[in-house]
């Protein structure tokens, strides 16, 4: 793993899935007659040249990130270096310029595909 960019504010790594190894994503392990939930050539996630402004603040720019299915993400940061706005943004809850496409559409609220569990919860 290389270190991250000297400018960079945060920074994600991924880990390739395993090679030769069958890949469960697409469709449900419970029924062998099951049909894929999306097809195996579109990525999980897609964004291009994104950029998010939250109050005035650039948030990121430029962001560029292809992720495949059965790929992992793992984003690692200081408190407000914008972690939970990218998330944010991938669920669709946040506006961001740019492309930013989940399983082959853009995301929007409350997509079935996309499961999360926030850590807190207001009441």
């Amino acid at each position: 793993m290389s270190p991250p960019p000297a400018r960079c504010r945060w920074w994600a790594w991924r880990r390739p899935s395993r090679p030769g190894r069958p890949s469960r994503t697409g469709s449900w392990p419970s029924s062998k007659r099951s049909k894929p939930l999306f097809p195996a050539d579109v990525n999980a996630v897609r964004i291009e040249a994104s950029r998010l402004e939250l109050g005035g603040r650039q948030i990121w720019s430029g962001l560029t990130l292809d992720l495949r299915q059965g790929e992992f993400l793992t984003v690692i940061g200081p408190n407000g270096a914008g972690k939970t706005s990218f998330l944010k943004a991938l669920l669709g809850l946040l506006p961001a310029s740019g492309s930013i496409e989940v399983l082959g559409s853009r995301p929007r609220r409350g997509d079935p595909r996309i499961g999360y569990v926030p850590q807190q919860k207001s009441i």
